[in-house]
């Protein structure tokens, strides 16, 4: 079942809601892996000083991540991080 709501913190937000095309249980994990990337480096992977670039940043699925960040986690991040889901 997907819904059509559009709402959520713009740096935590899946690129399906804001491409309204309905969303499920992928958006919250989308989310888990923006709230993981925020405690393992202090910073949300897709945020920028431009709240359109942010948007864009998720929409075109383009994350940021520390160099100090574990290959594990990154690897796992990226497969959170899936334009499709």
């Amino acid at each position: 079942m997907k819904t059509y709501t559009n709402c959520g913190t713009p740096t935590y937000i899946a690129p399906e809601i804001l491409r309204g095309t309905g969303t499920s249980f992928q958006a919250d994990l989308w989310s888990f892996g923006v709230m993981l990337t925020e405690i393992a480096s202090g910073r949300t992977p897709f945020e920028n000083q431009s709240p359109m670039k942010t948007y864009e940043n998720v929409i075109y699925c383009r994350p940021h991540f520390s160099k100090a960040m574990d290959g594990d986690l990154i690897d796992l991040l990226e497969g959170i991080f899936m334009l499709d889901p």
